[in-house]
């Protein structure tokens, strides 16, 4: 049985609040036809405009074999790709880009001719299946990962009683089956267990093997590792997850126990090494538990689990989740439903964009949607550009000081990106702590020196990036007939260096004007990445040479990442990236320049990423290198370089509006240097 594959990197260093249920919203069943038994349920976009379609194998159903339900931004609506998938009663399947041409194509296991085919996506349609494999039987599963290394992905299948891979050969097309184990297996997944980079392939067996993983070693070799020992642990389905925040792939497995209702979810933590401890409880009370699934359905970092359960014998089955507390502890097991028609498969993905994962599951005659509610479904932020109209800013004197306020009050609401002071004398600003895009804030204007005259423009600024100005004379004094203009580039083209460190539970850094005509810092604020984050900039006037900041997470008992932006006079910008779950990795963009002793894979950032992320390396000298990014199935979703690169520090940009939310892998190649470093793309 299929399952979604997600890793979530975010980890907790401060106390951890209780498991609490997850806000679900009532049960929507999605408009189109459903076989008796869906088989498999996935979730990818077909339709190339970044949001997640349904995708059901209807295995009893001759007319419409494989449904695909088309997002069209949280609501759904017969595809037309729907009729274009010709099967014979599917079974299984794999979605996934297997001739490299950035679009997903579907995979599937026909068990009418013991036949598995694949339909290529053309931008619109796909096209007629082509055969991969004939006289193919018992196939449960299908999986898609590139075990040779070679950059294409290969399509795995659990045969009746061994695992298989048909190579991918580069052309559209598949080789012979290699054989990779004599077992006999319900589910498979594939995911880097041990740490190297190279997807190992694991099993759920209905023998007596257990749960079990087959080392790759990259050359089409696999040895075979346990990872259950439990007894009775041969059951149903496999999937992969970073369960403890550690940076690595835990196992989650399901046993099915028949029609007592006794069925289980339970997991094994991996050291790290592909060396897992004994199993460790997810949910229970589940009627013949069929699929579970990993995702972060309260939208706070962590993965939790979704699991159902049924059987073609009882015409009921449960839907349920358990929710995580961000170290592999999960609170009760939490029931969507107990009525839903023979709920045999599930797939988890944020399908309407409010940042939590929502659950679909695939049933008789039918596919259900929960979606969760943990995030409140806020609607998506307007664009920037739609923001024409400036700041409002008010206020007035109140004994020695001037206290105002600064707010975006437009329908759209981009929101305040930042408030300084400009042509300032003898006046200092302290700005209540705000992340970019906030509605509103206070702050207070005050005289340095209680016995001099203080004056001087205060500048709000939004995100669209329209200016207001407000005039501030300490005794009253008429304004100038003109605001001042911001001052000329002139000819700074360095940008600033932001710098700083953990102390305690904060972070504290710098800004520094690096330009030799110290044209002065203007702004520092919080990138569009950051999360659970606010920002304290120290009182400046513009044109200062450097100026103080402190981070705080919002949340202490949260993770906290993002960019600091840090922009002079001239519009140079400087960044920093800080971690609050790695204290020892914060790097600046405009580091030295000095180059390195060796080959060196930097940091890259901002991490996690929504729209794009910079990988950054640095040589020695000049010598051939290549930087590849990966999925965690192993397949090739960029080459960021290949080539001889002079000696120094290089930079690589990585598109991500085209990437579907989850967990990347950049692989950097120089010399005997061999590094690989995980991305998170959020949406």
């Amino acid at each position: 049985m299929r399952a979604l594959l997600l890793f979530a990197c975010l980890a907790l260093e401060a106390p951890l609040l209780q498991a609490q249920p997850i806000p679900f919203a009532p049960p929507e069943r999605l408009d189109g036809r459903i076989a008796e038994s869906a088989f498999d349920t996935d979730l990818a976009d077909l339709t190339g405009d970044g949001r997640l379609d349904v995708v059901v194998a209807n295995y009893d159903f001759d007319d419409e074999a494989v449904s695909v339900f088309e997002n069209l931004g949280g609501t759904f609506s017969g595809s037309p790709f729907a009729n274009a998938i010709a099967t014979d009663r599917p079974e299984a399947l794999a979605l996934a880009d297997f001739d490299g041409d950035g679009r997903i194509d579907v995979a599937v296991f026909n068990a009418d001719d013991d036949q598995i085919t694949v339909s290529f996506n053309q931008g619109g349609s796909l096209s007629a299946a082509s055969a991969v494999a004939s006289g193919v039987d018992g196939i449960d599963d299908l999986v898609a990962a590139d075990l040779n290394g070679d950059g294409r992905l290969d399509l795995i299948a659990d045969l009746r009683d061994e695992l298989v891979f048909f190579p991918n050969d580069g052309s559209g097309g598949f080789g012979a089956a290699q054989r990779i184990a004599g077992i006999g297996a319900n589910g498979i997944a594939a995911a880097d267990l041990t740490g190297d980079g190279r997807p190992d392939v694991l099993a759920n067996s209905f023998a007596d093997d257990g749960v079990v993983f087959f080392e790759n070693d990259g050359t089409g070799t696999f040895t075979k590792r346990t990872v259950g020992t439990t007894d009775n642990l041969g059951g149903n389905d496999v999937a992969t997850g970073d369960l403890d925040g550690d940076g690595d792939a835990d196992v989650i497995a399901t046993i099915g126990e028949g029609l007592t209702g006794d069925g289980r979810v339970v997991w094994f933590r991996n050291d790290g090494s592909g060396s897992f401890g004994a199993a460790q409880f997810v949910a229970d009370g589940i009627l013949a538990a069929q699929e579970a699934v990993a995702a972060d359905l309260d939208g706070d970092g962590d993965l939790d689990v979704a699991a159902v359960g049924g059987t073609s014998l009882r015409a009921q089955g449960d839907v349920v989740v358990a929710t995580n507390d961000g170290t592999g502890s999960f609170g009760p097991t939490q029931e969507l439903s107990t009525s839903l028609s023979r709920p045999l498969s599930i797939a988890a993905g944020d399908v309407d964009g409010d940042g939590d994962a929502d659950v679909v599951v695939g049933r008789a005659l039918a596919v259900t949607l929960f979606r969760s509610e943990a995030n409140g479904n806020p609607p998506p932020p307007p664009p920037p550009s739609e923001d024409t109209a400036a700041p409002l800013l008010a206020g007035g004197i109140s004994g020695a000081r001037f206290e105002g306020t600064a707010r975006d009050d437009r329908a759209d609401d981009t929101g305040l990106a930042t408030v300084m002071l400009r042509d300032a004398t003898n006046l200092a600003l302290d700005v209540d702590a705000f992340a970019a895009g906030a509605e509103r804030t206070d702050f207070t204007v005050t005289l340095q020196q209680g016995r001099q005259q203080g004056t001087g423009f205060v500048v709000a600024t939004d995100v669209a990036g329209n200016e207001s100005v407000l005039w501030i004379c300490s005794d009253g004094c008429p304004p100038p007939d003109d605001p001042p203009p911001p001052p000329p580039p002139g000819d700074d083209t360095v940008a600033p260096i932001v710098s700083g460190s953990i102390q305690g539970n904060r972070f504290v850094g710098d800004a520094t004007d690096g330009g030799t005509d110290a044209s002065g810092i203007a702004s520092v604020r919080l990138a569009g990445d950051a999360v659970n984050l606010t920002l304290a900039v120290d009182p400046f006037a513009e044109g200062a040479a450097a100026v103080g900041f402190t981070l705080r997470l919002q949340n202490p008992r949260q993770p906290g990442s993002g960019t600091i932006e840090a922009t002079d006079v001239a519009g140079n910008t400087g960044t920093l990236f800080v971690d609050s779950q790695d204290r020892n990795r914060a790097t600046a963009s405009a580091a030295s320049a000095a180059l390195p002793d060796a080959p060196t894979l930097d940091m890259a950032y901002p991490n996690p990423f929504t729209a794009s992320a910079t990988v950054r390396f640095g040589l020695p000298e000049a010598q051939p290198v290549r930087v590849v990014v990966y999925d965690v199935t192993g397949r090739t979703v960029a080459v960021l370089g290949d080539g001889v690169a002079e000696a120094g520090w290089h930079e690589a940009r990585l598109d991500g509006t085209v990437l579907p939310s989850g967990v990347y892998l950049v692989r950097f190649e120089a010399g005997d240097t061999q590094t690989t470093q995980k991305l998170l793309r959020v949406r």
